[in-house]
């Protein structure tokens, strides 16, 4: 989980060089992220079309679909 501090959070993405990730940000101004999660160190798999929230102080990744297929994926996790 992001420190308490933290405002903004991302997760996931995309890179040209290492396809789909998993990895998880944070940044307390917008201008300097620190990794929370790298790749392959969070649950959940690759995917895309997921949400992302916030909710009595734990970040929360729910839905989405796999990557390559149509499968969606009907889980949650938080950190």
């Amino acid at each position: 989980m992001p420190s308490p501090a933290a405002t903004v959070a991302t997760a996931g993405g995309r890179s040209s060089g290492a396809g789909w990730l998993t990895d998880v940000w944070y940044s307390s101004d917008g201008a300097t992220w620190a990794m929370s999660k790298a790749d392959n160190g969070s649950p959940w798999n690759a995917r895309y079309g997921f949400g992302v929230y916030v909710l009595a102080g734990k970040m929360w990744l729910v839905g989405g679909f796999t990557t390559g297929t149509s499968a969606y994926n009907n889980d949650q996790y938080y950190s």
